[in-house]
């Protein structure tokens, strides 16, 4: 190789890795201003956290899915019963409980402006009432039992829980349009569930919490 060719190539290695340390500079002040974002797949740990608001639950008002509605059009009971799942892990339901507590588990849920704040609504045999800024519970009865089973789930920033749905009467399971899916046991219920009802439930991802921004239906 002759000293013009080497000098040709000497040019080429050095614009090669001056391209290469623009690159990576832009690459460290692009993920600085946050324009970067983390596509990898979600923590099937957060997806948990999640469905554990969706969990089965004894003489519980349930509100079937029929439509794809974003949260301002979504059913307050929809809304209740996500919340007050919340509570629940919060450990903060009880014969009386503070509106402050409320909001605070409801706003790990959705946002403010989409919080019901006048309602009775029925959860694990109490109905729930508020008023005057205070919650307060009596004993309520029922004979149907709600119950779910994650069936799938996707998305990063924005994730999609799928969940079946049914519920248990006289020692039948049912989807939630009534229709019988299978005889009770305890240790068959996952399969009988697989007939379920299914409900779809969109998180958003807002400053580390998923927030609830719309239901719908497959």
């Amino acid at each position: 190789m002759g000293s013009k060719e080497k000098k040709i190539m000497s040019v080429k290695i050095i614009l090669c890795v001056v391209l290469f340390v623009i690159v990576i500079v832009s690459l460290f002040i692009l993920m600085d201003k946050g324009d970067i974002k983390d596509n990898s797949p979600v923590n099937h740990k957060v997806v948990e956290k999640l469905y554990e608001n969706h969990g089965d639950n004894k003489c519980t008002e349930v509100i079937k899915i029929n439509n794809n509605l974003g949260i301002s059009e979504i059913d307050d009971k929809v809304l209740l019963y996500l919340i007050f799942g919340q509570m629940k892990n919060d450990s903060v339901l009880s014969d009386s409980i503070s509106l402050e507590d409320y909001k605070s588990s409801a706003l790990k849920v959705i946002d403010e402006e989409y919080i019901p704040l006048n309602f009775k609504y029925v959860f694990e045999g109490y109905q729930y009432s508020l008023n005057d800024n205070k919650i307060t519970r009596e004993n309520s009865s029922c004979t149907k039992n709600y119950v779910t089973k994650l069936y799938g789930y996707s998305g990063t920033d924005k994730l999609e829980l799928d969940v079946m749905a049914g519920y248990v009467e006289n020692g039948k399971v049912y989807d939630l349009n009534d229709n019988e899916i299978g005889t009770y046991n305890e240790n068959e219920l996952n399969n009988i569930l697989d007939k379920g009802t299914m409900q779809v439930y969109n998180y958003e991802k807002v400053n580390n919490n998923y927030k609830l921004v719309s239901v719908g239906i497959k």
